[in-house]
């Protein structure tokens, strides 16, 4: 029993962690883009696609907000997600059908991130060239590392809630057996 107070301890703050940042995720990039121009250049450089030459209009810095709302949807279903997960450990219920359906979720995210990533960095290269003379603008494109690993993430996570699914059922089964 005292393992189970445990998980269900680090359960309320793992929840309270992933609703609160539900909540506050989307000041990163609305920060980020409303104060690019007054960030230290090694630091503006990082998060820019691309080489910009003097300041970013405003115009651009809205689009660019708007572009990131993309990968930005896709990070607060996931805490939204995880925080739902940790609700259900909190309440003592660790291997029922919603747990499983908070794991496929989760797999289904990783994927929709991967693919949010190759939406968003196009989409930013052309925002933030938007006002370059013709022939200037550039689209990007590219798959990284790290996309390579949310899509095995994803993966293993589909297959782990396929297991847990399956144990559910077997546990149900035996219930029912008499």
């Amino acid at each position: 029993m005292e393992h189970m107070d445990r998980i269900r301890t680090l359960s309320r703050r793992f929840r309270r962690l992933f609703r609160a940042a539900f909540w506050l995720l989307p000041a990163v990039p609305a920060l980020q883009w409303a104060f690019i121009n007054h960030l230290p250049v090694p630091m503006a450089e990082r998060l820019l696609p691309v080489g910009v030459h003097g300041e970013l209009p405003g115009v651009l810095r809205l689009g660019a907000f708007a572009v990131s709302l993309i990968p930005l949807a896709v990070l607060m279903a996931a805490a939204r997600t995880l925080g739902r997960l940790f609700g259900l450990y909190e309440q003592g219920r660790v291997f029922g059908r919603e747990n499983v359906a908070c794991f496929r979720r989760l797999a289904a995210l990783l994927f929709w991130w991967v693919g949010a990533g190759l939406v968003y960095e196009p989409l930013l290269g052309l925002v933030v060239t938007a006002l370059n003379p013709p022939g200037q603008h550039l689209l990007i494109l590219g798959i990284s590392g790290l996309d390579l690993t949310a899509l095995v993430i994803g993966g293993v996570l589909s297959v782990l809630a396929w297991v847990m699914d399956l144990g559910r059922a077997m546990q149900e089964d035996q219930e029912l057996t008499v």
